[in-house]
């Protein structure tokens, strides 16, 4: 028999009575990142959400407002509500992700639109954060990292050669990580697998700029819009620096979260 609450969008009525709000949240998001309320699209009028989902219009308006806040949706009034066209990807910052592990996360599909790979002398900044004498040999690896084709932020990741190990001739050690990261795109994946190093923990600085014209087309919004740059510094577990990042996150894309206590 079909459920007279139903809508022909697959909508299942909530029966719980705790955290109602919370509930409604996960079945919409589940919904959207499975494609069932495409992006663009807009949402049954809040009457028929709560009516389907057998839940009070507060409830709804609380949960709404949850998937607003994360950049899911977007609400316009006197219209109705629509599945955000570029979701935003959610990071908790009391966990060291890296940005392949948070797009996997959501459901997306990481990719990378551009690569440069370049081996360089280290700078001052460089033997300040991964501890190597300056003119050292240091990689720099810079990529735009897209979610489903969709350009979310640029990472420019810096470490000392060295640290791909001496088994094999520095070109040789260089060439395998390019390939890598060419298949693979994690940086964190490749200390694991192939060089038995674990990243430990992180120290992290989050801060907003402006995106010059250079970040502007790479990320595809608006020259002079407002992005998030995060400087990271990655540890192995004797505290040893093994990785400097520079991320540069179009604002619209990404939602970062911190635990604070007392």
């Amino acid at each position: 028999m079909t459920d007279p609450n139903a809508t022909d969008i697959g909508l299942k009525p909530i029966r719980e009575s705790r955290l109602l709000p919370r509930l409604v949240v996960e079945q919409l998001r589940a919904m959207i990142q499975s494609g069932e309320l495409p992006d663009g699209s807009q949402l049954p009028s809040e009457p028929e959400l709560a009516k389907a989902l057998n839940i009070s219009r507060s409830t709804l308006r609380a949960a709404l407002s949850y998937l607003e806040n994360e950049g899911t949706v977007l609400r316009r009034r006197g219209i109705g509500t629509f599945v955000a066209d570029r979701r935003s990807l959610y990071n908790n910052l009391n966990i060291n992700w890296g940005v392949t592990q948070i797009i996997k996360a959501t459901g997306a599909l990481p990719g990378t639109s551009k690569f440069q790979f370049d081996v360089q002398p280290a700078s001052q900044r460089m033997e300040e954060s991964l501890q190597v004498p300056q003119g050292t040999p240091t990689i720099i690896v810079e990529r735009v990292r897209t979610a489903d084709k969709k350009p979310v932020s640029i990472s420019v990741d810096h470490l000392a050669a060295s640290r791909l190990g001496s088994t094999a001739s520095m070109e040789e050690s260089i060439a395998r990580f390019r390939a890598f990261l060419d298949v693979h795109q994690s940086i964190y994946e490749y200390f694991e697998k192939e060089l038995n190093l674990v990243i430990d923990h992180a120290t992290a600085w989050l801060r907003p700029m402006i995106a010059d014209a250079k970040i502007a087309r790479s990320l595809d919004v608006p020259l002079h819009s407002p992005i998030l740059y995060l400087e990271q510094i990655d540890y192995d577990t004797e505290g040893n620096p093994l990785l400097l990042t520079d991320e540069y996150f179009a604002a619209d894309s990404f939602t970062f979260s911190v635990h604070r206590s007392p």
